[in-house]
């Protein structure tokens, strides 16, 4: 049902699905068939089969890479989803294994569960207890490593930007009471080279359909747009 919507919105969908032991999370990349480069003579279909050839995903579904030439160059982007609960390390133990997988011509697409900045990323009603922001040093170290772009502090600066909330009850002398925490968890990182730009596009419609009576927006989309400059700006990549 997934690649058919997709299909119906010229997307190619490449999923790594989750065995049936599993119940929630899992990974995936969506290419829109207008960014796909189709060399003179080639169909559609051949080029979407050799993307989908070199797909791949770890046996935890929760790694999906992926390379792609796009006017000519080679990136290779990563659909990630850390382990929510730092439960016995195993969101640190996850991202020092993410590091293995990430290059410098990386598109890193991640919901990492950690913030990259709790001054900057992190708002909540309260400061009852220490927020879980283990492993955001390891993808800092891991950004760093790879020269790879924040995009969204690169183009909004320190100003607030959210992309997951969460309903919480916590307790304020003595008395139970209710409010939001928001997060910056969702986050994309594109390589730092010479000719490529990138920039936040604003969403005018929400790629996966929520449920009319959510209280809560959970995760939001994030989508950039990379651009080739040969002189002339404006020659677009693709929709990410």
């Amino acid at each position: 049902r997934a690649r058919a919507g997709a299909d119906r919105k010229g997307l190619l969908l490449m999923i790594a699905p989750l065995p049936a032991s599993m119940h929630k999370g899992g990974t995936a990349i969506r290419v829109p068939d207008s960014a796909i480069h189709i060399p003179a003579g080639s169909p559609l279909h051949a080029e979407t089969a050799a993307l989908q050839k070199n797909y791949t995903f770890t046996h935890d579904r929760r790694i999906s890479p992926g390379s792609t030439t796009a006017d000519g160059r080679a990136l290779h982007h990563m659909s990630v989803y850390a382990p929510d609960d730092n439960t016995g390390q195993a969101r640190e133990k996850f991202l020092k294994t993410l590091r293995n997988f990430v290059r410098r011509n990386t598109i890193l697409a991640l919901d990492a569960n950690c913030v990259p900045d709790e001054g900057l990323d992190l708002k909540r009603p309260h400061n009852n207890s220490t927020y879980d922001n283990a492993g955001a040093s390891v993808l800092r170290d891991i950004v760093t490593e790879k020269d790879l772009i924040d995009v969204v502090r690169e183009c909004v600066g320190n100003a607030p930007y959210f992309t997951a909330e969460k309903n919480i009850s916590y307790m304020h002398q003595g008395q139970r009471r209710h409010g939001v925490t928001y997060t910056r968890i969702d986050q994309i990182y594109v390589p730092n080279q010479d000719g490529l730009s990138f920039s936040l596009v604003k969403g005018t419609h929400d790629m996966f359909e929520r449920p009319s009576g959510a209280l809560e927006m959970d995760h939001e989309q994030i989508i950039i747009e990379l651009g080739e400059n040969k002189g002339t700006r404006g020659n677009d990549l693709s929709h990410i």
